[in-house]
């Protein structure tokens, strides 16, 4: 193949070859490699694909996200209190251990 994938200290591909990596079993990354020349195909040596790029958070999105969130949590204490249920960390409830009745679903 082309010397730019050779590793020049040892001489070896720097990457499995793509029947190896097919496969999913251990190059020797000489040229031909083994399983190649048991299988009786070409023994073809590709570079990875690059990494794929990641997506950048959108912060507005997020403080959208709190937001609706924030909303949500408040709407269930609502519902807590209104059965009866004690808050923990709430200005109406004593800001102790939160006692509930039983709640019938």
């Amino acid at each position: 193949m082309s010397s730019a994938t050779i590793d020049p200290a040892t001489g070896l591909q720097k990457y499995s070859c793509a029947l190896c990596k097919e496969r999913k079993i251990k190059c020797d990354r000489t040229e031909p490699c083994v399983a190649c020349t048991k299988a009786g195909v070409a023994c073809i040596f590709r570079a990875p694909d690059p990494p794929r790029r990641r997506k950048r958070r959108d912060s507005d999105a997020d403080d959208r996200k709190t937001e609706a969130e924030k909303r949500k949590i408040k709407k269930y204490e609502d519902m807590l209190r209104k059965a009866g249920v004690d808050v923990p960390g709430d200005e109406q409830g004593s800001g102790g251990v939160a006692r509930s009745k039983s709640l019938r679903v």
